[in-house]
């Protein structure tokens, strides 16, 4: 996890290892309990809409492993 001021956002960075190189954003969760995860993705969606933010993810290769990158930009006012 990392953060930064990016012009007039708060831009909050969070990467993950993954075993899939392509993103399908229909998925709720990649986890088996799907009962108990997935949830988070709409609540960060919510917090984006009241807030007037925005989110970008993207996967990312390095060194033949796959990473989940998801970026949050929260206006500073």
């Amino acid at each position: 996890i990392k953060s930064e001021i990016l012009n007039d956002y708060i831009k909050i960075s969070f990467i993950n290892t993954t075993g899939d190189n392509l993103i399908n954003t229909n998925v709720k969760t990649s986890k088996l309990d799907n009962i108990n995860h997935g949830f988070g993705k709409s609540i960060i969606n919510d917090i984006l809409l009241e807030y007037n933010g925005f989110s970008n993810v993207f996967i990312t290769n390095e060194l033949g492993i796959n990473y989940y990158n998801f970026e949050l930009f929260l206006p500073l006012e």
